[in-house]
């Protein structure tokens, strides 16, 4: 039946990008473009506004789709509502408020939440050097940067970003050998912490530095880049846990391949836990590659978590490849593979063991823009789990998102 769903929604893309008048559909004004903005006598202040709505419809099957904890069909979304401030050429302020069912996405009540809000101080304008501080996408990866663009062609985030690890931020072993028992807990997979928690939206504070082809972000944040959505509103910047020192330089290396490396390093655990400090520590390496109606992206992760009362550090490597091509006017394909390897412990007795069950994704996805405005996607996800009985974990996601 999925199958069938998915055949049938590339078709429907496949008729509609053959249409010449395509790129008629929805292209509706933006609300800039309808004169929904401010600007101050002189110029001074402006004030520039848009919005953006996603529909979503996610068709699991027997088992939890990783972050998307239900397991019938059942649609979500957000309505978002962004503010730009441009005051001089020097300060710049950006907000979203968001409506939508809670993060993860789930079926229940609406909620309205402020998503992020930050201001950016550029000394000199004209120069590649900028001071942010607020509540804005934790400047790491390849994947938080470009999620919900053109440049991401998929519904749900790479593994990486999405598959809950049994790493607990609210649990540590009493002895070394308890670790190796949460992989096969229910309650450690249901709370477990992600490598990256989808795109992260941390308190802190960066600075920006860039010359040339090369440009680089580092500062701090309240929260870990695993770390839960209730965790990502701590305003104070002497949080219990302690900071996260988050940054990356990215290069340019020619106009249509750029690559990134990334690090983060950090408290995972609630601060409410009483423990010793526990820290995430994680490295980061993308790469993007662009040339004409073909888009390579890929990306590596090493991480390590420490874990009170466990001998040695749990590690775990992830990261995937995937492949964009525009086929026709408007109608694009993408494929991704992805893939998580938890690294051996020793037990007590001398006896390395798995901590966690290895794990890999397949992505393949079909969008057609149906204009500037508006666009709709398909996906199918394929999951398996590697060392035990493979749930049956795959998902069906389809996506109508209009901007303006």
């Amino acid at each position: 039946m999925i199958a069938r769903s998915v055949f049938a929604l590339a078709v429907s893309l496949a008729l509609l990008a053959s249409s010449p008048s395509h790129a008629q559909v929805f292209d509706l004004p933006t609300l800039e473009q309808a004169g929904v903005r401010y600007d101050s006598p002189g110029g001074l202040v402006q004030i520039v506004p848009s919005a953006r709505i996603d529909v979503d419809l996610f068709v699991p099957q027997d088992e939890p789709a990783w972050h998307l904890e239900g397991t019938s069909p059942f649609v979500a979304g957000r309505v978002s509502l962004f503010t730009d401030v441009f005051i001089g050429r020097h300060l710049f302020f950006s907000s979203e408020v968001r409506v939508d069912r809670g993060q993860p996405a789930r079926s229940g009540p609406l909620r309205l939440h402020l998503q992020q809000a930050f201001v950016r101080y550029t000394p000199v304008a004209g120069r590649n050097v900028s001071v942010q501080a607020g509540k804005f996408v934790a400047p790491f990866g390849g994947y938080p940067g470009r999620a919900h663009t053109k440049a991401d062609p998929f519904v749900r985030p790479p593994l990486a970003y999405d598959y809950r690890t049994v790493m607990s931020a609210t649990e540590f072993p009493a002895a070394n050998d308890g670790v190796f028992t949460w992989k096969d807990r229910p309650p450690f997979r249901a709370a477990g912490l992600p490598v990256v928690w989808a795109v992260p939206y941390p308190v802190g504070a960066t600075v920006t530095v860039g010359h040339g082809p090369v440009s680089g972000v580092g500062g701090v944040a309240t929260s870990a880049v695993s770390a839960d959505p209730s965790d990502w509103d701590r305003w104070r910047i002497d949080a219990p846990a302690g900071l996260s020192a988050l940054g990356q330089v990215r290069w340019r290396v020619r106009p249509e391949l750029h690559v990134a490396v990334s690090y983060a390093h950090g408290p995972y655990m609630d601060p409410e836990i009483d423990a010793p400090r526990q820290a995430q520590e994680t490295w980061g390496l993308d790469a993007t590659f662009e040339r004409g109606r073909v888009a390579l992206r890929g990306e590596l992760l090493v991480n390590r978590w420490e874990v009170f009362r466990v001998n040695e550090s749990t590690r775990d490597v992830s990261g995937y490849v995937e492949a964009q091509a525009t086929l026709a006017a408007g109608w694009f394909v993408a494929a991704r593979a992805n893939a998580i390897t938890f690294r051996d412990l020793p037990r007590s007795s001398g006896v390395r063991d798995r901590w966690d069950y290895d794990m890999s994704r397949y992505q393949f996805g079909t969008g057609y823009r149906l204009g500037r405005a508006s666009e709709i996607r398909g996906e199918y996800m394929i999951n398996r789990t590697v060392g035990r009985e493979d749930p049956r974990d795959d998902l069906l996601s389809l996506q109508w998102t209009f901007t303006f």
